[in-house]
């Protein structure tokens, strides 16, 4: 049959099974010497099966692969296409909430993604309790990084994870430009942290209610954390820094 009766067989538009032919995913049985494509019976369910992949998102690479792979690479494509689907509803559900929760007064909330991996050294501490206790061992541990031999970004990113009445524990983390992972030493780790989509917030350096202003937006926006929250600062003397939340992983 004809392209325009394969089309209305299919429900698929001439246009697209134009685009297929160009693509190699879905090729005429026949084409006549005038040029025009011909279609058999046998190509209607391969054509439905096709643009169905389509239409879930499927790229027409993965559809290649997909068309002339054995059982077992199949199994793994599918798989892929499920978790990068499932990464982009997360991605819209974070979506819906920052729009549900955003405000005109409130422009200084954002997201902000890291689309690949980015490898840190984290140096850990623990201190005296009180206002940006972490920031007297910057200059140390940046040197020390810099002993170590490893190329290191000018931002300084500091994590909290313990704190009672007295004393806190955290650490000092430079992103570094390979994964380093030969140094044992205590109080030094490498870390290789995945692409993330966070929600981030400015606030100046001397802010005594960081807190409770965190607890708001997460309350307001109802963002749910997906991992430790981190302050990054731009230099060592910056008068500000960005929380950033992590609200999903494996953004793709």
């Amino acid at each position: 049959m004809k392209i325009n009766d394969f089309a209305q067989k299919t429900g698929i538009p001439s246009s697209t099974l134009r685009f297929y032919d160009r693509k190699q995913v879905l090729v005429p049985e026949e084409r006549l010497a005038n040029g025009y494509r011909m279609y058999t019976e046998n190509q209607i369910k391969q054509a439905q099966f096709i643009h169905s992949l389509r239409q879930a998102d499927v790229s027409i690479t993965d559809i290649q692969l997909y068309l002339t792979a054995d059982h077992e690479t199949k199994s793994k494509l599918v798989m892929g296409w499920r978790e990068n689907i499932e990464s982009k509803l997360s991605a819209l559900h974070i979506a819906q909430k920052y729009l549900g929760g955003f405000h005109p007064e409130n422009e200084g909330i954002y997201l902000v993604k890291w689309n690949e991996p980015r490898d840190f050294i984290w140096f850990t501490h623990t201190v005296e309790r009180k206002m940006n206790p972490f920031h007297a061992f910057i200059e140390s541990d940046r040197h020390k990084a810099l002993q170590l031999g490893l190329t290191i970004m000018p931002e300084i990113y500091i994590r909290t994870h313990e704190t009672n009445n007295t004393h806190m524990t955290g650490e000092i983390g430079f992103q570094i430009k390979s994964y380093y992972n030969e140094v044992s030493e205590e109080g030094i780790n490498f870390e290789s942290y995945p692409p993330t989509l966070f929600t981030t917030i400015k606030y100046p350096i001397h802010n005594e209610y960081i807190c409770f202003h965190y607890m708001k937006v997460i309350q307001q926006y109802g963002f749910i954390p997906k991992g430790q929250k981190m302050e990054r600062y731009e230099s060592e003397d910056a008068t500000y820094f960005q929380l950033m939340i992590p609200v999903m992983h494996s953004v793709n």
